[in-house]
């Protein structure tokens, strides 16, 4: 899947694989559990394959974000299990 724009400065990533290139400052992350169960879950890593955000559902329909507030070169969603949203927010 592609990653698509959902306003200014806001981003969806809905597929392993998904990534960004470029160097952006990442001010949150939101994931969204849509038709998830306990245990999916998200793994966001930066270029150097270092975890950015980790997030594991515990019920149907979880939900769950955090702020990173840093510049983050190069952004993938390295595994996502389940069905999931994952929203950035950055400035380039």
């Amino acid at each position: 899947m592609a990653i698509t724009g959902s306003g200014i400065n806001n981003f969806c990533m809905t597929a392993s694989g998904d990534s960004m290139i470029g160097t952006f400052f990442l001010h949150n992350v939101h994931v969204v559990f849509s038709a998830g169960a306990a245990g999916d879950s998200v793994l966001l890593v930066d270029g150097n394959n270092s975890t950015i955000y980790h997030a594991i559902a515990d019920a149907a329909n979880y939900t769950d974000g955090w702020p990173i507030m840093k510049d983050v070169s190069g952004i993938e969603l390295a595994a996502l299990t389940g069905d999931a949203e994952v929203y950035l927010n950055v400035m380039k």
